[in-house]
């Protein structure tokens, strides 16, 4: 599956979303005013009793949308930072090769001696200690509070073909190409597991 194999289709997730039980309406200017209350709130005010800090000042409030790369996998979604910001170290057990086992196993088996001596010699094969490798997986977001409102969320998207003009969206710095190279490393992975099980 290379980048070029599938089709990224847009989606624009609402800027807030309404409780369900709601009786007003949450008009835009509402969204608006709540929006900025909350850069009130955060707005660093000056003073300090010892030093003197100056007052921050708001120059302007703009709708921005960050960049999110949705991917279906399996019964699930893998969702990746399009700014790159989040990183998953995926901790996996390398295991004893069965494959050389079985076929030395195949080779001992015609006499019953060899066979008992390659049984004895290789009593521990699958005792040995297990090695753990760790694969580094850019942009994959892990956080299960996240994710778990990001699901109820993404059903609120609605497809877009062209770019809003009332809102900006950050450019992402991960695209299409290595968002693609990391899921067929996902796959060859996968797949290797599933072989060695």
């Amino acid at each position: 599956m290379s980048g070029k194999d599938w089709e990224v289709k847009k989606f624009i997730l609402p800027f807030s979303t309404l409780s369900a039980n709601r009786k007003e309406p949450f008009t835009h200017d509402l969204e608006v005013a709540a929006v900025f209350s909350l850069a009130e709130l955060d707005r660093a005010k000056g003073g300090g009793f010892f030093s003197k800090r100056p007052e921050e000042k708001m120059v302007f409030i703009t709708e921005v949308g960050y960049p999110l790369w949705v991917f279906p996998w399996s019964e699930t979604a893998l969702i990746f930072d399009g700014l790159n910001r989040s990183k998953y170290t995926l901790p996996y057990a390398v295991v004893p090769d069965a494959k050389d086992f079985i076929e030395n196993l195949k080779r001992g088996s015609k006499k019953q001696e060899t066979h008992v001596a390659f049984l004895s010699d290789h009593i521990n094969y699958f005792q040995t200690q297990v090695t753990e490798n760790k694969v580094e997986i850019n942009g994959l977001i892990t956080d299960p509070e996240f994710l778990s409102e990001f699901d109820c969320y993404r059903q609120e998207a609605t497809a877009i073909e062209v770019q809003p003009t009332n809102s900006g969206l950050i450019s992402p710095t991960i695209d299409k190409s290595s968002i693609s190279s990391i899921l067929q490393q996902l796959m060859r992975l996968h797949s290797s597991f599933k072989k060695d099980v």
